[in-house]
Protein backbone atom coordinates (compact mmCIF):
# COMPACT_ATOMS: atom_id res chain seq x y z
CA UNK A 1 0.00 0.00 0.00
CA UNK A 2 1.01 3.46 -0.87
CA UNK A 3 0.42 7.09 -0.22
CA UNK A 4 0.46 8.17 -3.75
CA UNK A 5 -2.44 11.24 -4.49
CA UNK A 6 -6.08 9.61 -5.77
CA UNK A 7 -5.55 11.48 -9.28
CA UNK A 8 -2.38 10.45 -10.13
CA UNK A 9 -3.08 6.43 -10.80
CA UNK A 10 -6.70 6.87 -12.00
CA UNK A 11 -5.76 10.10 -14.48
CA UNK A 12 -4.17 7.20 -17.03
CA UNK A 13 -7.08 4.76 -16.49
CA UNK A 14 -9.83 7.45 -16.97
CA UNK A 15 -8.30 8.82 -20.31
CA UNK A 16 -8.11 5.20 -21.90
CA UNK A 17 -11.42 4.41 -20.43
CA UNK A 18 -13.13 7.52 -22.24
CA UNK A 19 -11.10 6.92 -25.65
CA UNK A 20 -11.91 3.34 -25.49
CA UNK A 21 -15.75 4.50 -25.26
CA UNK A 22 -15.51 7.14 -27.62
CA UNK A 23 -13.91 4.86 -30.01
CA UNK A 24 -16.69 2.36 -29.36
CA UNK A 25 -19.66 4.86 -29.65
CA UNK A 26 -17.93 5.69 -33.35
CA UNK A 27 -17.39 2.63 -34.38
CA UNK A 28 -20.40 0.56 -33.32
CA UNK A 29 -23.75 3.10 -33.65
CA UNK A 30 -26.53 1.80 -32.47
CA UNK A 31 -29.27 0.09 -34.68
CA UNK A 32 -32.13 3.34 -35.64
CA UNK A 33 -34.82 1.21 -34.63
CA UNK A 34 -33.79 1.16 -30.53
CA UNK A 35 -35.45 4.23 -29.80
CA UNK A 36 -33.19 4.16 -25.74
CA UNK A 37 -30.13 4.55 -26.90
CA UNK A 38 -28.71 5.85 -23.38
CA UNK A 39 -29.14 5.14 -19.45
CA UNK A 40 -28.26 6.38 -16.43
CA UNK A 41 -28.34 4.99 -12.95
CA UNK A 42 -28.23 5.55 -9.51
CA UNK A 43 -28.57 3.15 -6.77
CA UNK A 44 -27.67 2.29 -3.10
CA UNK A 45 -25.71 -1.20 -2.53
CA UNK A 46 -25.03 -3.74 0.15
CA UNK A 47 -22.62 -6.46 0.24
CA UNK A 48 -19.00 -7.15 1.11
CA UNK A 49 -16.07 -9.04 0.97
CA UNK A 50 -15.76 -12.88 0.47
CA UNK A 51 -12.41 -13.34 1.77
CA UNK A 52 -10.95 -11.25 4.55
CA UNK A 53 -7.52 -11.72 6.01
CA UNK A 54 -8.47 -11.40 9.80
CA UNK A 55 -12.19 -11.11 11.06
CA UNK A 56 -15.18 -10.95 8.43
CA UNK A 57 -16.81 -7.96 8.48
CA UNK A 58 -19.94 -9.61 6.53
CA UNK A 59 -21.70 -8.69 3.91
CA UNK A 60 -23.95 -5.90 5.68
CA UNK A 61 -21.25 -2.89 4.21
CA UNK A 62 -23.45 0.12 2.17
CA UNK A 63 -22.65 2.13 -0.56
CA UNK A 64 -23.41 3.92 -3.13
CA UNK A 65 -23.00 3.24 -7.50
CA UNK A 66 -23.43 5.00 -10.97
CA UNK A 67 -23.97 3.80 -14.34
CA UNK A 68 -23.58 5.43 -17.14
CA UNK A 69 -24.45 3.01 -20.47
CA UNK A 70 -25.37 3.43 -24.44
CA UNK A 71 -25.98 1.00 -26.71
CA UNK A 72 -23.59 -0.55 -29.37
CA UNK A 73 -25.99 -2.58 -31.31
CA UNK A 74 -29.08 -4.57 -30.46
CA UNK A 75 -29.32 -6.00 -27.05
CA UNK A 76 -25.29 -5.17 -26.57
CA UNK A 77 -24.21 -2.08 -24.63
CA UNK A 78 -21.17 -0.45 -22.93
CA UNK A 79 -21.10 0.06 -19.67
CA UNK A 80 -19.47 2.06 -17.20
CA UNK A 81 -20.20 1.67 -13.81
CA UNK A 82 -19.01 3.27 -10.63
CA UNK A 83 -18.93 3.30 -6.57
CA UNK A 84 -18.16 4.21 -3.49
CA UNK A 85 -18.22 2.03 -0.07
CA UNK A 86 -18.10 3.42 3.29
CA UNK A 87 -16.95 0.34 5.99
CA UNK A 88 -16.23 2.51 8.81
CA UNK A 89 -15.90 1.00 11.92
CA UNK A 90 -14.72 -2.18 10.02
CA UNK A 91 -11.29 -3.85 10.46
CA UNK A 92 -10.11 -5.64 7.15
CA UNK A 93 -6.92 -6.92 7.86
CA UNK A 94 -5.07 -4.39 8.69
CA UNK A 95 -6.99 -1.49 7.20
CA UNK A 96 -8.76 0.40 9.75
CA UNK A 97 -12.10 2.30 8.93
CA UNK A 98 -11.39 1.53 5.07
CA UNK A 99 -13.34 2.68 2.05
CA UNK A 100 -13.50 1.07 -1.13
CA UNK A 101 -13.90 2.80 -4.51
CA UNK A 102 -13.97 1.83 -7.64
CA UNK A 103 -14.63 2.40 -11.68
CA UNK A 104 -15.08 -0.49 -14.29
CA UNK A 105 -15.73 -0.72 -18.02
CA UNK A 106 -17.41 -3.56 -19.60
CA UNK A 107 -19.41 -5.42 -22.49
CA UNK A 108 -23.07 -5.70 -21.12
CA UNK A 109 -25.95 -8.31 -23.16
CA UNK A 110 -29.17 -7.77 -22.71
CA UNK A 111 -32.27 -9.76 -22.85
CA UNK A 112 -36.01 -9.35 -23.26
CA UNK A 113 -37.93 -11.11 -20.91
CA UNK A 114 -41.92 -11.07 -20.29
CA UNK A 115 -41.94 -8.27 -17.57
CA UNK A 116 -38.92 -7.11 -17.50
CA UNK A 117 -35.15 -6.78 -19.02
CA UNK A 118 -32.28 -8.86 -18.40
CA UNK A 119 -28.60 -8.08 -18.49
CA UNK A 120 -25.20 -9.73 -18.27
CA UNK A 121 -21.91 -7.69 -18.36
CA UNK A 122 -18.17 -8.55 -17.64
CA UNK A 123 -15.08 -5.72 -17.06
CA UNK A 124 -12.38 -4.47 -16.22
CA UNK A 125 -11.69 -1.85 -13.80
CA UNK A 126 -9.80 0.41 -11.20
CA UNK A 127 -9.86 -0.59 -7.60
CA UNK A 128 -8.72 1.71 -4.40
CA UNK A 129 -9.34 0.70 -0.86
CA UNK A 130 -8.49 3.14 1.36
CA UNK A 131 -7.81 3.33 5.52
CA UNK A 132 -5.91 3.42 8.47
CA UNK A 133 -2.64 1.35 8.93
CA UNK A 134 -0.44 0.65 11.68
CA UNK A 135 2.91 2.06 11.76
CA UNK A 136 5.29 2.77 14.08
CA UNK A 137 4.01 6.73 14.15
CA UNK A 138 0.29 4.90 15.22
CA UNK A 139 -2.20 4.59 12.31
CA UNK A 140 -1.36 6.45 9.32
CA UNK A 141 -3.75 6.77 6.20
CA UNK A 142 -3.01 4.61 3.49
CA UNK A 143 -4.31 3.39 0.24
CA UNK A 144 -3.83 -0.06 -2.18
CA UNK A 145 -4.78 0.88 -5.67
CA UNK A 146 -4.84 -2.38 -8.44
CA UNK A 147 -6.72 -3.58 -11.32
CA UNK A 148 -9.60 -6.32 -11.30
CA UNK A 149 -12.03 -7.54 -13.21
CA UNK A 150 -16.16 -7.42 -12.52
CA UNK A 151 -19.07 -10.05 -13.97
CA UNK A 152 -22.89 -9.07 -12.41
CA UNK A 153 -26.00 -9.40 -13.68
CA UNK A 154 -28.89 -6.47 -13.89
CA UNK A 155 -32.89 -7.29 -14.09
CA UNK A 156 -34.39 -3.63 -15.15
CA UNK A 157 -37.95 -3.18 -14.74
CA UNK A 158 -39.89 -0.46 -16.40
CA UNK A 159 -42.20 2.06 -14.24
CA UNK A 160 -42.75 4.39 -17.75
CA UNK A 161 -41.10 4.25 -20.92
CA UNK A 162 -37.99 6.68 -19.81
CA UNK A 163 -37.83 5.48 -15.61
CA UNK A 164 -37.16 2.05 -14.56
CA UNK A 165 -36.61 0.41 -10.92
CA UNK A 166 -33.39 -2.11 -10.96
CA UNK A 167 -31.88 -4.27 -9.25
CA UNK A 168 -27.54 -5.75 -10.18
CA UNK A 169 -25.81 -8.18 -8.66
CA UNK A 170 -21.95 -7.85 -8.90
CA UNK A 171 -18.93 -9.55 -8.03
CA UNK A 172 -15.64 -8.25 -8.30
CA UNK A 173 -12.30 -9.82 -7.85
CA UNK A 174 -9.12 -6.97 -6.69
CA UNK A 175 -5.86 -8.25 -5.79
CA UNK A 176 -6.29 -5.59 -2.71
CA UNK A 177 -3.80 -6.39 0.14
CA UNK A 178 -6.83 -7.48 2.73
CA UNK A 179 -9.09 -9.38 0.08
CA UNK A 180 -9.49 -10.42 -3.60
CA UNK A 181 -13.35 -11.09 -3.90
CA UNK A 182 -16.27 -9.12 -3.22
CA UNK A 183 -19.85 -8.63 -4.12
CA UNK A 184 -22.78 -6.17 -3.91
CA UNK A 185 -26.46 -5.68 -4.22
CA UNK A 186 -27.45 -2.63 -5.96
CA UNK A 187 -31.00 -0.79 -6.23
CA UNK A 188 -31.65 1.55 -7.48
CA UNK A 189 -33.57 4.11 -10.52
CA UNK A 190 -32.44 4.08 -14.15
CA UNK A 191 -33.00 6.84 -17.10
CA UNK A 192 -33.39 5.71 -20.51
CA UNK A 193 -33.03 8.51 -23.29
Amino acid sequence: MTGKNVLEPHAKWVVALVLLATMTMLCAPAMANESKNFTLGLAGMIGGPFDVDGEDPGFSQTGISARFSWRTQPRTMISVRAAQVDMSGEILGNVFDPELTYVTVGGEYTFQEPYYVSSFYLGLGQYRLDGLVPSAAGLVQDDDNTIGVTLGTTADFSVTEAVSIFADLSLHYADLEPMQFFGFLHVGIAYHF
